[in-house]
């Protein structure tokens, strides 16, 4: 059966992930890749990019490389799918925000949502493309990339059930995230608990 949304306990910020957990994220939602051969995908998280440790803590590292079949990316679920669907509520928030840096520069992911609809579909809607939502695209600086709730207008914001990296660019990649939350207009004043 269905159950109700998640109640969201801070007014101007949910946090989605930080990485610093090695299983479950701030929603007690589970992370993975996924692939269809012969693309393939891979991540793992780490404190060093570059061989240098980093002051954010742990971020993920994913590699992926599309090929002409199959498809590669990574899913991070919104909620914890051992104890039910209690799909997470984000329809007060203005932005999601993720934080992105590559490991050469020029790197390109499609960002994707699913909310209940969709994930019963075992499908996704594109909210977003690295290239078009930095200036610049990716560099191998930590920039924020920020998508307007508002603009996911092909999902239920009350019921979303992930968020989803996929690789579309026939090549290999590898990228690095960190700090993913759901915020505010307010929320650019908080804090983050990382440096960035």
């Amino acid at each position: 059966g269905q159950t109700a949304t998640k109640p969201i306990s801070h007014a101007d910020i949910c946090w989605i992930d930080d990485f610093e957990s090695p299983v479950q994220n701030q929603v007690h939602g589970y992370r993975n890749c996924f692939q269809k051969s012969p693309s393939f995908a891979s991540f793992y998280r780490t404190r060093e990019i570059g061989g240098t440790v980093s002051d954010r803590g742990y971020s993920l590292c994913l590699t992926g490389e599309k090929r002409e079949q199959g498809w590669c990316g990574f899913w991070l679920h919104l909620f914890d799918h051992k104890t039910g669907r209690d799909w997470l509520d984000a329809s007060s928030f203005d932005y999601l925000s993720i934080w992105i840096k590559g490991k050469t520069g020029n790197e390109s992911v499609a960002i994707k949502v699913a909310d209940q609809y969709w994930f019963g579909k075992d499908d996704s809607s594109l909210v977003g493309r690295s290239a078009k939502a930095l200036s610049g695209g990716i560099s191998t600086q930590w920039k924020e990339i920020r998508i307007p709730v508002a603009k996911m207008r092909h999902l239920d914001s009350n019921r979303l059930a992930s968020i989803i990296f996929e690789f579309e660019e026939l090549r290999k990649q590898t990228i690095y995230i960190d700090d993913i939350p759901f915020r505010t207009e307010g929320g650019w004043n908080v804090e983050l608990p990382q440096n960035v």
